[in-house]
């Protein structure tokens, strides 16, 4: 689908000939599209004139357009615009252009249809990342019925063996996810535990530095997901409707992932939905344990609503509603963990929002948005036996059945005042944010025994009975950020941010300032350095609710002596958490569709929470206390290069080098087995080299091969011996380095006059192990022993793309 040009007034001789020229941007709904660039080509000279849209999607070209000149229209993930003039005489008055940029599409010959290219943005300070929905669809990742596995391939988004992502260095809770500008993290936890089908999603952008104050609670940075929004034409799409099999021990059922998308109008030209529902059904065999106790099956169901109202020419309201539910039978079950110790694992998401957005005629915008999200988890084993672990394996049923319920209100609105002249260009933007956060968690834990390595009972851990408790919380933040242009190829963003927050009774401040500088036409210089602080871990602050926890080692066991551990926390003794994050950046536009990124990158995180041990800890009392003792640290390198070398090739290419490090590596609570010093070194999640690639190239017109590859440093791990005690520093080794390479053929075809798409190729292909687990118990003869191996597998998808 090409970009829809609309000409207020008509575009003739004598509109060509004003003396400058007033654009305004909007998408197929009547939306502003904001930092869209214009870019006018001088026919004669080849002289390029460049201007980006505003929030409202407005640009002004005062210049007198005296001369013969293309104007291009473009962003990425939206299909550019194209238009020439014939020679403009000077005249007095503006013209007004109104241009709409359609959001790419699935198109049944999609390798016909040019997207934006990667272009350097002389405006833009905050360092982001921006994949879309069509490099979404074409790109091979696995599982990509989950929009959290496309977030790694953004780089500087790490997936740890557990599914969580990292983002330069920070832990998972510390990155803020976003849905339509509503937060979908965990709120009690501060994790992505909500699913999202990929076929929903418009676009994901992370802004990992030089944030605007607008964001609070994020030394991570911000993931935005924007889904997808219906128009004027109905749409009807499904994908992986046919299930796959799997040869492993027999033939059996491997996976079915159906998804279905559907959108139109509810009011032509006024009113629009899209509809996502999406369902899978998955069972896992694991070759290294017993025939019948060797399957993990899976289910999962959800459904992604958008309902968008234009009320009136200059007022929109749009409506949000996400709804997920999941269960595993056997969670947890892998070489080391049989089937009997597996957890049947529960959860359910959900978010509810309604944004309003009105454009008054001097310029003015305003926000508001109001919104719920919830999370509930459940785990329960699989009977009451006695939990084992012995050096190689555990056995009975796991110790620990729990249930937890987070669930947040959040409400958010901003004013964004029309641009005003002093000592350059000012856009200001005021704003404030109320969330009301609420926690529920129950938990039972039964016995645990613990194995040597001759086969006898080394020692036994009791727990006291733990009562339910429950957390409320609330957090205020209001922010200022003034968008300053001081000339013409300076920008500075200037931001200050407060907030307070309920539990801590605290009141702290978050100034942030950031710049860019462009040096020449295709190249510019960024930099900028902000104060960040750690959101309020809910599952921090409960964790004395857990119980105490008693260690019998069998030597002490004769004697009536047993070790007792215990677990405080004093709001009133912590301190927010605060991060130190800064960057600087160059970028190098190459050729016409190339954009080459340096960018250097530091954070200094102290006063993280950690539990420590007390003073007054004994031989048969240990005593942890949370503090606001840990510090972070973060260094890295990137060097980048993307964009569409030519036409029906797209690539994406990048290096990091880096360091990820913390004072405390160990956290101990009730539920850790592992004793030890607190050590300092690599967080768990530390990759010291990452080498990141993907793209697509259509091969034929209704032919494509799509690709990606990853090359990265093994995880760090800790050794233990037999007593479940670190032997020397903690994360002393590394997993083996990762190597993947994914690599799909797709083809377009019609069948029974409707479109359809088959894409099949090989995941792993060079089928690198690239382990999960390791064996790291140091008296174990098996130590050292790695599996959770990744086999090379062959992966096909099917899409119905309806009538197009």
């Amino acid at each position: 689908m090409r970009a829809l040009v609309l000409l207020l007034p008509l575009l003739c001789a004598s509109l060509l000939a004003q003396s400058g020229l007033s654009i305004t941007i909007i998408d197929e709904n009547k939306l502003p599209v904001e930092a869209a660039l214009i870019t006018i080509k001088n026919q004669n000279t080849g002289e390029i004139l460049e201007a980006q849209t505003d929030l409202r999607g407005r640009c002004v070209l005062e210049a007198p357009l005296t001369f013969a000149f293309e104007l291009r229209a473009e962003k990425k993930g939206y299909y550019p615009t194209v238009m020439k003039s014939q020679e403009l005489t000077e005249q007095a008055g503006t013209a007004e252009l109104e241009i709409v940029l359609a959001h790419e599409q699935e198109l049944s010959e999609q390798v016909e249809v040019v997207s934006s290219p990667a272009h350097l943005d002389p405006k833009e300070t905050v360092a982001s990342q921006q994949i879309s929905s069509t490099e979404i669809i074409n790109i091979p990742f696995p599982a990509t019925r989950d929009i959290r596995n496309a977030l790694p391939l953004i780089s500087g988004a790490v997936q740890d063996h557990d599914g969580r992502i990292h983002v330069d260095g920070s832990a998972s809770s510390q990155t803020q996810i976003r849905l339509d500008g509503f937060k979908i993290n965990n709120p009690g936890t501060g994790l992505f535990d909500t699913r999202i089908t990929a076929d929903a999603v418009r676009s994901i952008q992370l802004q990992s530095s030089r944030l605007s104050s607008e964001y609070g609670n994020a030394p991570g940075g911000v993931f935005d997901l924007t889904s997808a929004a219906g128009d004027d034409h109905w749409r009807f799409s499904t994908t992986d409707f046919f299930p796959s099999f799997q040869n492993r021990r027999g033939l059996h059922l491997n996976n079915w992932t159906p998804r279905l998308t559907f959108s139109g109008p509810l009011a032509k030209g006024r009113a629009w939905f899209h509809q996502a529902l999406d369902g899978e059904y998955g069972m896992d065999i694991i070759k290294e344990l017993p025939e019948g106790e060797d399957r993990n099956q899976t289910w999962r169901i959800g459904g992604l609503t958008k309902v968008q109202v234009n009320l009136g020419r200059s007022h929109v309201l749009t409506g949000t509603w996400l709804a997920n539910q999941f269960r595993a039978d056997h969670s947890g079950m892998n070489a080391f963990n049989p089937q009997e110790t597996s957890l049947d694992l529960r959860r359910s998401a959900y978010l509810a929002g309604l944004r309003g957005v009105s454009y008054f005629s001097n310029g003015l915008l305003v926000e508001t948005a109001l919104g719920m999200n919830q999370n509930r988890n459940d785990d329960i084993p699989m009977g009451a036996s006695p939990y084992e672990i012995h050096l190689e394996r555990t056995s009975g049923n796991f110790y620990r059945s729990s249930g937890s319920l987070a669930r947040r209100f959040q409400f958010m609105g901003s004013v964004t005042f029309p641009a005003r002249d002093w000592h350059g260009r000012h856009e200001v933007k005021v704003g404030a944010e109320a969330d009301r956060v609420a926690y529920h968690v129950s938990t039972e834990r039964r016995p645990i025994r613990i194995f040597d390595s001759r086969g006898g009972v080394s020692r036994e851990i009791h727990f006291s009975e733990a009562s339910p408790y429950a957390f409320r919380d609330y957090e205020v933040g209001i922010f200022l950020q003034d968008r300053w242009a001081p000339a013409d190829r300076v920008v500075l963003e200037l931001g200050l941010r407060f907030d307070w927050e309920e539990i801590l009774s605290d009141f702290y401040v978050s100034p942030r300032i950031s710049g860019s500088y462009q040096v020449r036409q295709r190249s510019k210089i960024t930099g900028g350095v902000g104060l960040f602080h750690d959101a309020v871990r809910m599952d921090l602050l409960a964790r004395p609710f857990s119980g105490r926890r008693f260690d019998l080692p069998m030597t002490i066991v004769a004697g009536g002596e047993q070790v007792e551990s215990a677990f405080f926390a004093d709001p009133g003794n912590l301190k927010v958490p605060r991060y130190l994050n800064w960057s600087a950046g160059w970028e190098q536009q190459v050729r016409d569709a190339l954009l080459l990124t340096l960018q250097v990158t530091g954070k200094a995180g102290w006063e993280a929470w950690v539990y420590e041990p007390s003073g007054r800890s004994t031989l048969l009392r240990r005593e942890f206390y949370l503090a606001s003792n840990r510090e972070d640290r973060y260094k890295a390198v990137k060097l980048g290069i993307a964009g569409t070398p030519r036409p029906g090739h797209t690539l994406s290419v990048s290096y990091t080098l880096s360091s990820a490090t913390s004072s405390h590596l160990l956290d101990p609570d009730v539920d850790n087995l592992i004793t030890g010093a607190a050590g300092n070194g690599p967080v768990a999640w530390d990759t010291p080299h990452r080498l990141l690639g993907w793209g697509w190239s259509a091969i034929t017109k209704r032919l494509q091969l799509g690709y990606s590859v990853e090359w990265r440093s093994g995880f760090p791990f800790s050794v233990v011996n037999q007593e479940q005690q670190v032997v020397g520093m903690p994360h002393s080794l590394r997993f083996p380095d990762y190597f993947s390479l994914n690599l799909h053929l797709e083809r377009r075809f019609r069948f029974a006059n409707y479109e359809w798409a088959f894409r099949g190729g090989f995941n792993n292909l060079t089928d690198y192990p690239n382990p999960s687990t390791v064996n790291n118990n140091i008296d174990s003869p098996g130590y050292l022993s790695f599996t959770g191996l990744q086999d090379r597998a062959f992966v096909g998808r099917i899409r119905f793309l309806g009538k197009k």
